[in-house]
C-alpha cells in the first residue's frame, strides 16, 4: 500500500514542477511585455480610451505595433487585455466596416485572456464594451454581470462600470443592478462631479439622482451640482 502511495505521488509531484514551470514562465511573459511598453513608450491602453475622441492615428499604430510584439513573445493574459483594450479605441478615419472589425478582434483578445486569468474584473467589463460595440446587448449584460462576480468591489474601476452600467440598465440582472447601486453612491460620496459627468442623458440623470435618495445630503449635493450653471456662466 505505502509502496502504491509513493509510486502516485510521484506523477502529481512532477505535474506540480509543470505547473511551477508554466507559472514561472508567464510571469517572466507578463514582465517582458510590461518592459516592452516602457522601452518604446507605447501609449497606456486606459489612457487611449478615456481620450478616444481626440486620439491620433499615430497612436493607435504604435499601440497596435506593441500588441503584435507582445503576441510574438507570448499570449499572456496582459499582452491579450491591451491588445483588446487598443481595439476598443476607434481609429480616426476608419470605415464603419473597419471599426466593426476592430471590435470583433478586441472581444477575441479579450476573450481568450480571460481564458488565461478568468477572475480579472476589469477584462470582463472591457468584455462588456466590446459587446455593446458590436450590438450584442445580452452578452454584453452577462460580461458586466461577471465583472461583479469576480471582483465586487474595485475601486480603480467604479467609474468605467458606472459610465457602462448606466449605458444597459434594461440588460442588468436585479442583483446587478443592486451591485451597481452601491458603486453610484460610493462615487458620489468621492467625487460628485465627476459622477454627474458620468450621467450622459436625461434618463441616466434620473436613474443615478433616484439611486442617491437613500442619502439625502448626498442627494442634494447631486441636484447642486445638477442645477449647476454651465462653465464660465454666472448663477442668478
Amino acid at each position: 500500500m505505502r509502496a502504491s502511495s509513493v509510486g502516485r505521488l510521484f506523477p502529481w509531484a512532477g505535474r506540480a514542477a509543470v505547473c511551477l514551470l508554466l507559472a514561472a514562465g508567464l510571469y517572466f511573459a507578463a514582465g517582458q511585455f510590461a518592459a516592452t511598453i516602457e522601452r518604446v513608450g507605447a501609449p497606456s491602453a486606459v489612457a487611449m480610451l478615456a481620450a478616444s475622441d481626440s486620439v491620433a492615428p499615430q497612436a493607435v499604430r504604435r499601440a497596435e505595433d506593441v500588441c503584435s510584439v507582445g503576441l510574438e513573445q507570448a499570449r499572456t493574459a496582459d499582452a491579450l487585455r491591451y491588445c483588446g483594450m487598443i481595439g476598443l479605441v476607434e481609429l480616426p478615419g476608419a470605415t464603419p466596416s473597419e471599426q466593426a472589425d476592430r471590435y470583433r478582434q478586441s472581444a477575441e483578445f479579450l476573450k481568450a485572456s480571460l481564458d488565461r486569468s478568468p477572475f480579472n474584473g476589469a477584462t470582463w467589463l472591457y468584455l462588456a464594451v466590446a459587446m455593446q460595440a458590436m450590438g450584442d446587448r445580452a452578452n454584453a449584460a452577462e460580461a458586466f454581470d461577471t465583472s461583479y462576480e469576480v471582483d465586487a468591489i474595485a475601486a480603480g474601476m467604479a467609474g468605467m462600470r458606472v459610465s457602462i452600467g448606466l449605458g444597459m440598465l434594461d440588460a442588468l440582472k436585479p442583483i446587478t443592478l443592486w451591485s451597481l447601486d452601491a458603486e453610484i453612491q460610493s462615487l458620489g460620496r468621492r467625487n460628485i462631479r465627476y459622477l454627474h459627468g458620468l450621467a450622459r442623458t436625461p434618463g441616466q440623470l434620473q436613474y443615478v439622482a433616484t439611486t442617491l435618495m437613500v442619502d439625502p445630503q448626498l442627494f442634494a449635493r447631486f441636484m447642486r451640482e445638477v442645477n449647476a450653471p454651465p462653465p464660465g456662466v454666472a448663477r442668478r
